[in-house]
């Protein structure tokens, strides 16, 4: 035991690392058994990618300390068919440690002792089953077992009101699939006494060939079949540290709940297929500033992480708690670890990323969105759910995550606009499932999204049109839920974005006949420049990132864009000329209605349409020099998708003087009727 006040020392051990989890459980299993058994007043800190231990040894009485002086933690799970203490399995190791003489291995024997005594109290002849002989069996050994062994006890298995729990981190309840980690660490145990050369290899991380049969399991799902007995030994020592406990939350959405460290039900993560189920997430903390092993296990017990809505009770909401709510408690990183299934029953602790504690503010805008969010997800998860419908789902969940680590609400609003799309093409589930339409958001959400891309300016340029959403959606009169999927207001369909807003002109157009409305106003502001109409034009956009970006930007209610700066770039003469006359705006005088020019325009008839607005223009005394225009069927086409982008009357004045000659207030007018048209 080191004498209280002795001479400190840092030592970094290499081969204890935040990732993979075998790694991080090792730092973990250092701190706990050099404070235990030698030094109480040692510490452990994070220096980057490092733990380092702060204690009375240095390098060589660490080795020291393990190769001569520590105890194992005995590890018993007599509940487990594969454990040793049935005939089913090899008692090999079990029956070893039982005849040892060596005084590290005694407590291990009489932990050994206890579970057998507790077997033939029960008078079990083989493992028990799911049910009352296993719950009897664990609350004897609980009784029996010295305070040592009931460490690993309540750390792989926990007792509540029904049958017994399982913390993730220990597999379902000492085994992963066929793998026992009870009878696999005393086999690592006996190989660690016997050959301590994998020690500073496990310690420092040093280049050493070392190990021997056997994998880590889903410590290390790397490990494959051969690894460092160390390793396996440190792993399991470490997880002892978080020790799990059932308790009744009021905070908590669930009820009776299992309350381990750090752990939560797991969200979509990126190798986790769609409907496979994994056994939840666990977040474990780094901190800089060396703490003792009291406070890392105070740390542990009480860990939990509080988000916006309460506990946090799957990944996401603990992601959004890192980053919302901070930390008190000098942790600056924690790195996500989803256990999921592979190769049959067996699961792999995969990594999934790290997060930082840092504010993040942004993300605080996720708060909007929680009701709406958290019932989708639950209707969105699980067999029976559309395909695009459990995409839509997956996709907006992982940008959230994305949000919550970085800030980023650009992809959150995409995902947003497409899980939109996605219910109101599954209109019969989505009916049965009482899902309901995005709520509009606050005007913060265009801010913080903004890419300052031309799709997304000229997305902002047709968001801002009134009632554009229920021209892509189908809802209620109130916007509150989904309508009828063939209503005819909706014009938006599977199809190009160019065909959508043919649609939606040609529809208008009709709409505006059937009510004998007058010329749109023009709007103050535009989010789109002339430049970009033409980029449109040219076809050098991507159509379908402007409709993505479209459905998600009409879920943003009354937000203002500043106007982009207007380059040298124009948009085509075929298209300034069909636009004065759509718009119905020339100078300060206000054009009639020009019948058919529409439906010319978008059929790519250039020529046609071109020669009907020239004419219009002509009896509104305002001539061109030519009879039509000439634009390609395609060009034409795009210019006519094009109308549908309002033009403010900046815009409007500077088509005007690239294709109309300057009026003549000398010349006399032609007079043109409010109703008159131009076939």
């Amino acid at each position: 035991m080191a004498e209280p006040g002795a001479c400190r020392f840092d030592v970094e051990l290499g081969g204890c690392r935040p990732e993979p989890l075998a790694s991080y459980l090792k730092a973990l299993a250092i701190l706990r058994l050099v404070v235990e058994q030698e030094d109480p007043e040692a510490r452990g800190s994070w220096a980057g990618e490092t733990f380092v231990l702060r204690s009375a040894f240095d390098r060589d009485a660490l080795l020291a300390f393990f190769l001569e002086r520590w105890h194992p933690t005995p590890v018993v799970a007599p509940w487990n068919g594969g454990s040793g203490f049935w005939p089913s399995t090899s008692d090999d190791a079990l029956r070893a440690i039982e005849g040892s003489v060596d005084p590290r291995l005694g407590a291990y024997a009489e932990a050994i002792a206890g579970a057998r005594a507790a077997i033939l109290a029960l008078e079990l002849k083989d493992a028990p089953e799911k049910g009352p002989r296993k719950t009897a069996l664990i609350t004897l050994l609980r009784s029996r077992l010295s305070d040592r062994a009931l460490e690993w006890v309540d750390a792989a298995a926990v007792l509540t009101d029904g049958d017994p729990v399982y913390p993730a981190l220990l597999g379902t309840g000492g085994n992963d699939g066929r793998q026992d980690f009870t009878n696999n660490f005393m086999q690592r145990v006996l190989a660690a006494l016997d050959e301590p050369s994998g020690l500073a290899p496990s310690l420092f991380g040093t280049c050493q060939r070392v190990g021997g049969k056997g994998s880590m399991g889903q410590f290390l799902p790397t490990s494959l079949s051969r690894s460092n007995a160390w390793d396996f030994v440190f792993a399991v020592e470490g997880a002892l540290v978080l020790a799990g406990a059932a308790t009744r939350r009021l905070e908590s959405r669930g009820g009776a709940s299992l309350a381990f460290p750090f752990h939560v039900r797991s969200s979509s993560a990126p190798s986790l297929a769609d409907g496979e189920e994994g056994h939840g997430e666990i977040w474990l903390p780094k901190w800089e500033e060396p703490a003792t092993y009291r406070e890392v296990k105070k740390l542990f017990s009480e860990g939990r992480a509080k988000s916006p809505q309460g506990t946090a009770a799957v990944g996401l909401d603990f992601a959004r708690s890192v980053a919302c709510l901070g930390t008190d408690r000098g942790l600056t990183e924690f790195t996500r670890f989803s256990f999921q299934p592979r190769n049959g029953k067996n699961y792999f602790a995969t990594p999934l990323g790290r997060f930082s504690t840092r504010e993040v503010p942004s993300a605080r805008l996720l708060d909007d969105i929680d009701g709406w969010y958290e019932r989708f997800r639950q209707k969105a998860s699980g067999k029976n759910v559309p395909a695009g419908v459990a995409m839509a789902r997956q996709r907006l969940e992982l940008a959230m995550f994305e949000a919550a680590q970085r800030g980023t609400l650009g992809p959150v609003l995409l995902g947003l606009g497409e899980a939109e799309r996605a219910l109101a093409q599954s209109l019969s589930f989505t009916t049965k499932a009482f899902l309901h339409p995005v709520r509009l958001l606050q005007p913060a959400w265009a801010e913080a999204a903004s890419d300052g891309t031309v799709e997304q300016r000229l997305a902002g340029a047709l968001a801002a049109r009134p009632g554009m959403r229920e021209r892509i959606t189908p809802l209620d009169k109130f916007g509150r839920s989904f309508g009828r999927g063939d209503d005819s207001a909706v014009t938006f369909a599977a199809r190009p974005l160019i065909d959508n807003l043919h649609a939606l002109l040609l529809r208008e157009d009709v709409e505006a006949q059937q009510k004998g409305g007058s010329a749109a106003d023009e709007p103050r502001s535009s989010r789109c420049s002339l430049g970009d109409l033409a980029a449109f034009i040219a076809g050098r956009v991507d159509d379908a990132l402007i409709e993505r970006w479209l459905r998600a930007l009409v879920l943003v209610d009354g937000w203002e864009d500043s106007a982009p700066r207007e380059g040298s770039m124009l948009p085509p003469a075929a298209y300034a000329t069909l636009a004065l006359v759509h718009h119905r705006h020339v100078g300060d005088d206000t054009l009639p209605r020009t019948a058919g020019l529409l439906a010319r325009a978008c059929a790519g008839d250039a020529v046609g349409a071109t020669a009907m607005a020239i004419r219009r223009l002509t009896a509104a005394g305002r001539p061109l020099p030519v009879s039509s225009l000439l634009a390609s069927v395609s060009q034409s086409r795009r210019a006519a998708a094009a109308l549908a982008f309002p033009l403010t009357q900046r815009q409007r004045r500077r088509l005007e003087s690239m294709v109309l000659p300057a009026p003549d207030d000398d010349a006399p007018g032609v007079p043109v009727r409010p109703s008159q048209e131009i076939a």
